[in-house]
């Protein structure tokens, strides 16, 4: 059902009817969806800017809330997010959202936890522990390289003659070395 067309009936039920008489609620989403749903969100609201991630919150909040009502229930928002933010706004507008979203409470809070612990878990790395670890283990494989470079050319230049003849090849030792 369309949003406009759920504000009408919305509108028309009274406070006497539970909402689930006009629409359908889905009781439960099996986990591999939720947890889907939850990388989906975080994937869309992800910011980052030299190695710094946080998230648009407010994007966030809106990415998630119409998401979940899509999920959970019948309500079919406009493919066009700016036109579904509209739609969002007729919702809340109608005094409807927290009819929609407690009659799936349990599950909302439950995904909305996996949201929040998926979200801790990607700003974790915003943590001066954990750039350090990544400077570091940056550092070691680039310092692998160098060895191996090192071991390479020294390996071709064994037994080099210093004679005026071998000179240049010195050179080009040194040159590769700098480079």
């Amino acid at each position: 059902m369309k949003v406009q067309e759920f504000i009408e009936k919305y509108k028309k039920l009274g406070s006497v009817k539970p909402i689930t008489t006009l629409i359908t609620v889905k009781n439960y989403i099996p986990y591999k969806s939720k947890q889907s749903f939850v990388e989906d969100v975080v994937n869309e609201c992800v910011l980052a800017d030299q190695g710094y991630i946080w998230f648009d919150e407010m994007y966030k909040y809106l990415v998630f809330t119409i998401g979940i009502i899509k999920m959970y229930t019948n309500i079919e928002f406009d493919a066009d997010f700016d036109v579904a933010i509209g739609e969002y706004d007729a919702i809340c507008e109608a005094n409807a959202l927290n009819d929609i979203l407690g009659a799936f409470e349990g599950e909302y809070k439950t995904v909305l936890n996996m949201l929040n612990m998926y979200e801790a878990q990607i700003l974790r790395g915003n943590t001066l522990e954990s750039h350090v670890a990544k400077f570091l283990s940056n550092l070691n494989e680039q310092l692998g390289d160098v060895v191996n470079v090192l071991a390479k050319q020294v390996e071709e230049y064994k037994g080099l003659d210093l004679s005026q003849e071998n000179v240049g090849k010195l050179i080009n030792f040194v040159n590769t070395l700098g480079k």
